[in-house]
């Protein structure tokens, strides 16, 4: 199978579609279900296609960015995100059910791939993961915006994902 997502306005399970087989027929409810007019002959699909990943744990990490290079760039503590239908529906704060080392190379990835964005971007970024069986994290997605999987932060720490990014 293949995850089937649209380049833009793709968010909380919208814009993505699981292409289950080649069949014509599940090709076409794919489409369908991104707004692909059936009857285009179009090859200029504004769509791109995903390897299906066999995850055992999504994980995401808040990241904050500081716009002052010579400030080091943070994390909250990774934690579950608990989807249904592709929209994130509960996250558990701290992680559960990994092992510590994949807690904290979840962070590090996270850290790493926000410290290798543009020197201009600045500000909060949610980062998601994938835990696969045999405990490999593999990237998934990067929000650079505060995102549903830092909400909690309102709550649960001193300075939320909100404040981070106006800071």
């Amino acid at each position: 199978p293949l995850m089937l997502k649209a380049r833009t306005g793709a968010y909380d399970g919208r814009g993505n579609a699981v292409l289950k087989s080649t069949d014509p027929t599940d090709v076409q409810e794919a489409l369908q279900k991104l707004g692909v007019d059936p009857d285009s002959t179009s090859t200029d699909l504004d769509l791109y296609a995903e390897a299906w990943v066999n995850f055992t744990a999504e994980i995401a990490v808040m990241v904050v960015k500081s716009a002052d290079a010579n400030q080091p760039t943070r994390t909250y503590p990774a934690v579950n995100a608990i989807q249904q239908d592709s929209i994130c529906r509960v996250v558990l704060a701290p992680v559960r059910d990994v092992p510590l080392s994949v807690r904290l190379e979840c962070e590090r990835l996270a850290k790493q791939v926000v410290d290798s964005l543009s020197k201009g971007a600045s500000g909060m970024f949610g980062v998601e993961l994938f835990v696969t069986q045999d405990q490999k994290v593999l990237l998934n997605e990067i929000a650079p915006r505060p995102h549903n999987t830092g909400h909690y932060t309102q709550d649960a720490c001193a300075v939320s994902q909100f404040e981070n990014h106006l800071r």
